[in-house]
């Protein structure tokens, strides 16, 4: 078990919004929808839905406090500074599925399937990267704004005679700090092909 003395208020607040909106859906009748999720926080009698004050007493009894069952023979410490690490790469996973084209995905042969995966895992690897680098070099911008002005400055091919170009369109934004911390030449506003 492991307690945390800063989550104890803000487990506290939860609960009570919690009770607020059974409260205030209960006013309001909707109560087969709670009966789905928050049974153990309502008392029925017959006809009669009404809030279970005990459980809610009961479940103060937690506030800051959490158990972590595990198969391992580390110290109890080393287990909850694994466990707070993990939110990083859980949040890491919901990014990729949100923000990165993962989904939907039109592959059916497994390994195109890893192929997908492993590009927009790559891509999310690039941006924390770029995040930590623009950080360590006292950046403010973030990589959202990077990426977003990076895309922003095309690269357009270009033929005069029979010669070919590359133009790149005039950096915008914060674009040029992702070559900056990166250590990467800002790319030539015209290169021959």
């Amino acid at each position: 078990m492991a307690y945390n003395p800063e989550r104890v208020a803000e487990d506290a607040a939860l609960r009570d919004a919690l009770r607020d909106q059974l409260a205030a859906a209960l006013d309001h009748g909707s109560v087969r929808s709670l009966l789905k999720g928050y049974r153990r926080y309502l008392i029925t009698e017959g006809t009669t839905v009404r809030i279970h004050e005990q459980a809610f007493r009961a479940d103060a009894r937690y506030d800051g406090k959490f158990v972590l069952r595990t198969n391992t023979s580390l110290p109890s410490a080393e287990v909850v500074a694994a466990y707070k690490q993990a939110w990083p790469m859980e949040r890491a996973f919901r990014t990729l599925k949100s923000h990165r084209d993962l989904r939907p995905m039109f592959h059916w042969r497994d390994a195109r399937i890893q192929g997908h995966i492993t590009v927009c895992v790559l891509a999310l690897v690039l941006e924390y990267t770029l995040q930590r680098l623009l950080h360590d070099a006292g950046c403010p911008a973030s990589t959202r704004l990077v990426l977003a002005d990076l895309e922003r400055v095309p690269a357009v091919p270009l033929t005069v005679g029979d010669q070919q170009y590359r133009c790149r369109t005039p950096l915008v934004g914060q674009s040029a700090a992702a070559f900056r911390v990166a250590g990467v030449p800002i790319p030539p506003s015209i290169a021959r092909l």
